[in-house]
């Protein structure tokens, strides 16, 4: 089941989402799946959907204030 979170997170960045930092808790991301891109008004926002060993995760980087913010995750079966 999916969980809606829209928190900020810290990510480790280098062409493609490295590793995520959520709740003081350093995450690998091991796979990155779909990415997709799109305006609010002006705003470019680009949407990350990624995976670790553990779980999924969806992540929202806003490029007019350069945050990121974690939208969803979902525990893998």
């Amino acid at each position: 089941m999916e969980v809606s979170v829209d928190s900020p997170v810290q990510v480790v960045f280098n062409s493609r989402p490295l590793e995520l930092v959520y709740r003081g808790r350093s995450i690998k991301i091991t796979q990155v799946g779909l990415h997709h891109k799109y305006y609010e008004g002006r705003i470019l926002h680009h949407v990350y959907s990624v995976a670790s060993e553990t779980a999924f995760y969806r992540l929202n980087f806003n490029t007019e204030n350069l945050i990121w913010i974690l939208e969803a995750y979902e525990l893998q079966q």
